[in-house]
């Protein structure tokens, strides 16, 4: 291990706010992130934020773009909001940004490795009115940093864990979309005047009052429970870590326990911007991922239908009424507070009652999608335990991810030309059947696969007249993708392309275990790019790409003119048939699209 501080390893970057005055500095295509948008996110990496910057935002005032991979910390209200930029973008003042020189430090690893420092690194902010964490400050961090194969070893046991978590949230917006559709299809588009109409009230069973009882256990507060606040309400039903406070209560009142069935509504709370009447579900399943029993707070409240039918219909309508605002006009104040004036909102406000047989149709089908969603939520609380737990033993070396056994594990020649080939089969499979496929086009596409999913392939790519292109890892890819009669080069008469052999469908069996969640995402976007591209325009992205990635390589953050005219001067002669124009419009385009370098891998030669 060497010892080093944050400058030895990155840039530190600050950001800025444009003028709010102005309108012509937002709402542009720069993306532009603040401390509140980390805050409300549960993920590593950010890839928008809730405004964006034009050019003319971004000129008027002294922020940075800076590269996809870099660490953003919140430096100020509050410090210690870390995520990593999963494209190029800027930050408002609020962050400093890590640029990183990345032959000297892993990215992700030093993502985990600051969570892990997180409250040595607040201490460092001064300050009277609130903390501020400075440049310096930062810049002088000091701690031990593992081998660069260390680390990434290390990256990859968390990664793993976030990575499984990521994709169980995907999973679980998919479900969410599609119960809403089914909801909106059904209830809104094709609802029926003729339904009967029923006030909320009459729906209404029992209502439980919120407590919030005591923080230790004492005198009669002796029933230890979890208590649900209005804060917690998004949590309980969505993404984000729950970190609901345990508290006690007397026992006598257990009858306020949340159970099958019940909503939390939010009654005291909001913003200016945010309504009170937030709602979260609870189901039998949800339960049983709690130590103790669930209550509400006082600034809550449940209730239970008197009919469980309209329990997923009730979801839904509850969420489209808050969502459109209606809850603004249902508010008071007492002491400043807002409060949600639920008795007059329920007593008054009438909602369409579906026939039964329509409601169990969709209780049927929606009722296995909240299943698999709760399921995944609480397989996520328990994926989160474990890295938490991992996190500060691997960092101290209390668990050992040493060099030699990583060393060890490090692929042989052939595992790597094995990887290139499912890698490459992977890409014909989707593509070999277009009108536009080609041995040209592929070999682009094999490059921006390997680099922009960061696999390792050893590859080494020269700038020909078709380049980014290896000649030599071609010819030996194509002997084994014909050895594993997966598929063969072919001359069609016009170009050469390739055709399925027998077992062609083989491959897919070791994708999942060669290629990452991330990476697979990835390879999946470049093929949806580029499946029915034509080749001169996967040409242009891929050299622009090499172009790019080989001044990151050399720590020097390109303008586009500087890149152009990389390409047009020092590759092959053969690039200047494409006018200047097109390779500044492949850049806007790359950065529309988030296939942006980093700094990964070897350069061009």
């Amino acid at each position: 291990m060497n010892k080093v501080k944050i400058i030895d390893i990155a840039e530190v970057k600050n950001g800025s706010t444009p003028s709010t005055k102005e309108r012509e500095n937002y709402d542009g295509d720069i993306i532009w992130i603040t401390p509140k948008d980390v805050s409300t996110q549960n993920a590593r990496f950010i890839y928008r934020g809730e405004r964006t910057i034009t050019k003319k935002g971004y000129d008027s005032c002294s922020t940075t773009l800076i590269p996809k991979g870099s660490i953003l910390l919140s430096s100020r209200a509050p410090i210690g909001l870390l995520t990593i930029a999963g494209v190029e973008c800027c930050t408002n003042q609020g962050f400093k940004n890590l640029v990183l020189s990345r032959e000297k430090v892993d990215n992700i690893f030093l993502y985990y490795y600051l969570k892990s420092r997180i409250i040595e690194i607040e201490a460092l902010g001064s300050g009277t009115t609130f903390k501020e964490l400075s440049k310096t400050n930062l810049e002088n961090f000091e701690f031990n940093l593992p081998s660069l194969l260390t680390q990434t070893a290390i990256a990859k046991v968390l990664s793993s864990l976030d990575e499984k978590i990521e994709l169980n949230q995907k999973i679980n917006q998919e479900l969410e979309n599609l119960a809403k559709t089914i909801y909106e299809y059904w209830f809104v588009q094709n609802a029926n005047e003729k339904w009967e109409r029923k006030k909320i009230a009459d729906l209404i069973k029992n209502q439980k009052n919120g407590d919030w009882g005591k923080d230790t256990k004492q005198g009669n507060y002796t029933e230890k429970v979890t208590c649900i606040r209005g804060t917690d309400i998004n949590s309980l039903t969505g993404n984000n870590e729950l970190k609901a406070p345990e508290r006690y209560i007397l026992e006598k009142n257990n009858n306020k326990f949340l159970t099958d069935g019940d909503f939390v509504i939010e009654i005291s709370g909001g913003s200016p911007t945010q309504s009170t009447g937030r709602m979260a579900y609870i189901l039998e399943e949800m339960l049983k991922g709690f130590e103790n029993p669930l209550i509400c707070s006082n600034f809550c409240k449940a209730i239970s239908l008197e009919d469980k039918k309209y329990f997923y219909y009730f979801i839904f309508i509850w969420k489209q009424l808050y969502d459109n605002g209606l809850f603004f006009g249902y508010e008071g104040k007492t002491s400043g507070i807002k409060n949600f004036l639920f008795d007059d909102f329920v007593n008054f406000y009438e909602i369409a009652i579906p026939p039964t047989k329509l409601l169990e149709k969709f209780n049927k089908i929606v009722s296995p999608l909240f299943s698999t969603i709760i399921k995944n939520r609480q397989e996520n609380t328990n994926l989160a335990h474990l890295r938490d737990f991992l996190l500060p033993l691997l960092m101290n070396g209390q668990v050992a991810v040493g060099e030699k056994s990583v060393e060890e594990k490090a692929p042989t020649k052939q595992q790597t030309v094995f990887k290139r080939a499912v890698l490459s089969a992977y890409i014909l499979d989707n593509i070999c059947e277009q009108p536009t496929a080609g041995r040209v086009k592929f070999e682009k596409m094999l490059y921006l696969s390997e680099y922009c999913a960061k696999i390792d392939l050893q590859s080494t790519f020269h700038r020909h007249a078709a380049g980014p292109y290896d000649s030599k890892a071609l010819y030996s890819l194509e002997k084994q993708l014909k050895k594993n009669k997966w598929f063969e080069k072919v001359f069609d008469g016009k170009k050469n392309n390739y055709v399925r052999l027998a077992k062609a469908n083989d491959y897919k069996k070791y994708c999942e275990t060669i290629f990452s969640v991330e990476q697979r995402s990835i390879i999946d976007k470049l093929i949806s790019f580029f499946k029915t591209a034509k080749t001169e325009q996967c040409e242009i992205v891929a050299t622009l790409y090499g172009a790019w990635n080989d001044f990151l390589i050399s720590n020097i953050q390109p303008t586009d003119e500087q890149i152009v005219n990389e390409v047009l001067s020092n590759w092959h002669d053969e690039k200047k048939r494409i006018e200047h124009k097109r390779w500044l419009d492949g850049l806007s385009w790359m950065r529309r699209n988030d296939i942006v370098p980093i700094g990964y891998g070897m350069a061009t030669k």
